[in-house]
C-alpha cells in the first residue's frame, strides 16, 4: 500500500514538476527561402486528389510564374508575382476562356494583387496529368502577351 501512494506521489510531481511539451511539426521554409527551381505546391501534401488546389511555379530569385489549378476542374489560371516570404505580391492573374471554334481565344488580365500562399504545402511527387514545364511556359506567353496556339 505504501508503495502505491508513493508512485502516486510520485507520478504527481513529475507532472506539477515538469512544464508541459509540445511538439511541433518541423515547418516548411518559406517559399522566398526555396532555391531557383519548379516546385508543386498544394493544400494537400498528396498529389493527383480530386477537386484538391495545387500551385506549379518556377522560383527565379524573387519571381514567381506559375499555374494554380483545381486537379480534374476546369478551375485554373496562370500567375505571376514578386515572393516575399510565403506571400506574393504585384500579382498578375491570367484567365483564359475555353477555346470555341466560333470566337478567338479571349485573355483576361488583373494586376497589382497580393496573394498568400501559406496555406500550400510541398506536394510529394507529381502530378499524372499536369506537365509542369508545359504549363508553366504557355503562363509565360499569356503573361508576356503573346498567347500560344
Amino acid at each position: 500500500m505504501k508503495l502505491k501512494h508513493y508512485l502516486t506521489i510520485f507520478s504527481l510531481a513529475l507532472l506539477i514538476g515538469f512544464p508541459s511539451i509540445t511538439i511541433n511539426k518541423a515547418a516548411n521554409p518559406p517559399i522566398e527561402n526555396l532555391p531557383d527551381g519548379i516546385y508543386l505546391y498544394g493544400e494537400t501534401a498528396e498529389p493527383n486528389q480530386a477537386g484538391e488546389h495545387y500551385i506549379i511555379f518556377r522560383k527565379s530569385n524573387d519571381r514567381l510564374m506559375g499555374f494554380s489549378y483545381y486537379r480534374n476542374t476546369s478551375e485554373n489560371f496562370c500567375f505571376s508575382g514578386v515572393v516575399t516570404g510565403n506571400a506574393l505580391s504585384n500579382v498578375t492573374f491570367s484567365e483564359t476562356s475555353v477555346p470555341d471554334p466560333d470566337r478567338p481565344l479571349t485573355v483576361s488580365l488583373s494586376t497589382g494583387h497580393s496573394w498568400d500562399l501559406s496555406k500550400f504545402i510541398p506536394v510529394k511527387g507529381t502530378d499524372s496529368q499536369v506537365n509542369a514545364e508545359t504549363e508553366i511556359e504557355r503562363c509565360t506567353q499569356l503573361l508576356q502577351g503573346s498567347v500560344p496556339r
